[in-house]
């Protein structure tokens, strides 16, 4: 084989080298990247709402939020307080967005009070966590830092 290989004029080192198509990036349509990001969000909230078992809940007489949908409140509320400044979770830090923009003010009243309080409870749940499950976390989180 080698024989008829170099006398095509080819070198091992050649027929060794791994396919350039291989080492070629992968390409992906117009948009494909923020695609993948919602995916990987979507994901995400799904889950979270499998975990909590959340089922559909309604607020007033006729507003209706699923499973995912509150998940992805939750997740949302969680992010704005974490880009905050704020100590805890504060009613500004719920989105206001979709059916939520002409909800009346007794309903969003309800959903944004539901949200602050299950997301302060998430995000205890979560600190909780992980300071007692990783000691490191834990010491960095403790130390008193002195000027």
């Amino acid at each position: 084989m080698e024989i008829r290989l170099r006398m095509a004029g080819y070198s091992i080192s050649h027929v060794a080298r791994p396919c350039d198509e291989d080492l070629a990036p992968v390409s992906l349509p117009r948009g494909g990247v923020q695609r993948a990001r919602n995916h990987s969000s979507n994901s995400a909230v799904k889950q979270l709402a499998e975990v909590l078992s959340l089922q559909d809940r309604i607020f007033g007489p006729k507003f209706r939020l699923t499973g995912v949908h509150q998940a992805h409140l939750l997740l949302r509320t969680i992010r704005n307080f974490c880009q905050s400044a704020d100590p805890e979770i504060v009613s500004e830090h719920v989105p206001r967005y979709g059916r939520l923009l002409g909800a009346s003010e007794a309903i969003l009243a309800d959903v944004v009070g539901w949200a602050r309080s299950e997301a302060t409870i998430l995000w205890e749940q979560h600190v909780y966590n992980t300071l007692c499950t990783n000691p490191v976390a834990a010491a960095i989180f403790w130390v008193p830092f002195t000027v």
